[in-house]
């Protein structure tokens, strides 16, 4: 998917000026098969921080939330943001951060961070689980669309068997074949937000370091009216969704 075509779609309605410690209700290595028709019976873990339930799944090698996260932080010291500020969307689409908030290093949105990313970066994750850097985002795509490659553009199914079969604007209904359920949450500027129900836009923990942009993060972004997904590299100011992934 062309990322330049992807970006308009994803951030129309932004406006130019933006051009922008879990514990686990069961054995997390027992997670769901992601096999398809099966999505009712994998596990769910708690994050004890909020008391939050999330699902989890199997993936090929890697176990995956299968809801974006929706941790806000403790009071007063709110983190990140419900689509157009309303808590309804955090309970449907999970919270937006950016992504010096999602990476939990602070400052990191006006500089280059990426001698302080390690190896299963924690971030605003749990003990446990990571951020997933763009290598691991693309063992995820590549497991379930076989031969793709984001430097080569061709993940043109990945989309359609990751996202939800629910809650995708109309004809962009997903399979959820694995059980990833793919929800479009949306994007966030500094003051607008775009997307919800369209598109959905997810951060890693990787920075372009060729980006004309300068040095900022890949994400994954799906939208619905492309079967496929897309990889892409734009502002940290910006609010996108986060999954977290198993440490291995």
């Amino acid at each position: 998917m062309n990322s330049k075509l992807a970006k308009l779609v994803l951030t129309a309605g932004i406006g130019l000026a933006l051009v922008l410690s879990f514990s686990c209700s069961s054995d997390v290595n027992s997670g769901g098969s992601g096999d398809g028709g099966k999505c009712g019976d994998i596990d769910t873990l708690v994050d004890t921080r909020d008391n939050k339930p999330y699902k989890f799944v199997k993936i090929g090698s890697q176990t995956w939330m299968a809801e974006n996260l929706n941790y806000r932080g403790i009071e007063p010291d709110t983190l990140g943001r419900c689509y157009d500020y309303n808590e309804d969307n955090c309970d449907i689409y999970g919270r937006l951060y950016d992504w010096e908030t999602a990476v939990a290093l602070p400052g990191c949105n006006d500089e280059a961070c990426a001698s302080q990313i390690t190896a299963n970066h924690q971030g605003i994750c749990p003990d446990g689980w990571h951020i997933p850097s763009d290598a691991e985002w693309g063992v995820l795509v590549q497991f379930v669309n076989p031969g793709c490659s984001f430097t080569e553009d061709n993940c043109r199914k990945a989309g359609q068997l990751l996202k939800s079969v629910n809650g995708w604007k109309s004809g962009g209904k997903g399979e959820d074949k694995y059980c990833f359920s793919a929800l479009p949450g949306g994007s966030g500027g500094s003051d607008n937000f775009a997307g919800i129900g369209s598109s959905g836009d997810w951060w890693s923990s990787t920075e372009d370091i060729n980006s004309i942009f300068g040095d900022v993060p890949y994400y994954l972004e799906m939208v619905y009216a492309y079967p496929g997904v897309g990889r892409a590299s734009f502002s940290k100011g910006f609010f996108y969704s986060v999954r977290c992934l198993q440490n291995y």
